[in-house]
């Protein structure tokens, strides 16, 4: 088990963890049967390295694994789009935890191809576990159908205790939010790591740690994933202004619980 790293007084400054590329004979997509898309990237490039995704069910040949393949296009060579999947796949060499999603490094690679006009592309193609549903698409339904979350606090402590596993091994996960929280045979998955060429998620991260380099900027992030969950709602449902408006109105509350109560049963109203 993993001992929780603790809240620091001062913002941590340290460097992300980042992972070697990965090494030996790598896979392709002769590999795989590719079946059909399940979703959409939706990164923030800080730079103009990273380009649009998307996410596809596939077969692995040999083995008959149903997993999930995310394709994301790279806006640089070939030997740069390794760098780029040796940071999608940096959490692989750390020790795991049975919250996170697991991803496949052995089955990732990098492809260069040509298109109709003969303009060359490199995309990194990274091989994960296939989950059910991502949690914004179950909060959604559970808001239409006014189906709270069972066993709320459990699931929130199951994701607390699998960013603090990345926390403990000094490798910050930047990209904490609904997209990034899985479903699969009804526990809760943590995605893999954002990439740190990518921006942190709007409205989960306060604007002046967009770079996410402080330990509590995942965790403050969780906090606003644990009030989308419990309120049925996203969090622009309730908060125009994003993270920094809710903080402001958070900060602003006197009265210790009851005051936090009284925010929620008002927020929570219809």
């Amino acid at each position: 088990p993993f001992t929780p790293a603790p809240t620091p007084a001062q913002p941590s400054r340290r460097a992300p963890h980042r992972a070697r590329a990965p090494s030996g004979a790598m896979a392709s997509m002769a590999d795989f049967d590719l079946q059909h898309c399940v979703g959409r990237s939706r990164a923030r490039p800080v730079g103009d390295c990273l380009g649009e995704g998307d996410v596809v069910r596939v077969v692995r040949r040999g083995t008959e694994e149903v997993l999930a393949m995310k394709r994301l296009e790279v806006d640089c060579d070939g030997p740069r789009g390794k760098e780029v999947l040796a940071d999608l796949t940096r959490a692989s060499g750390l020790e795991p935890h049975s919250v996170w999603l697991r991803q496949y490094t052995e089955c990732s690679f990098v492809v260069e191809y040509s298109d109709n006009l003969n303009c060359k592309h490199t995309r990194c193609c990274v091989v994960e576990e296939l989950a059910d549903i991502n949690l914004e698409q179950e909060l959604v339904q559970r808001a239409v159908n006014n189906q709270p979350f069972p066993g709320l606090f459990a699931m929130w402590a199951a994701l607390l205790h699998g960013v603090q596993a990345l926390h403990a091994q000094d490798c910050l996960h930047r990209g904490v939010c609904l997209r990034g929280v899985f479903l699969k045979n009804g526990c809760v998955k943590l995605g893999a790591p954002a990439p740190l060429a990518a921006a942190a998620p709007e409205g989960y991260y306060l604007s002046g740690e967009r770079s996410c380099s402080a330990y509590s900027a995942d965790i403050f992030a969780l906090g606003v994933v644990f009030l989308e969950m419990a309120l049925l709602h996203q969090l622009g449902d309730f908060s125009g202004g994003g993270a920094e408006a809710m903080l402001q109105e958070l900060q602003a509350l006197r009265g210790g619980v009851a005051a936090l109560r009284s925010w929620l049963d008002d927020q929570c109203s219809l």
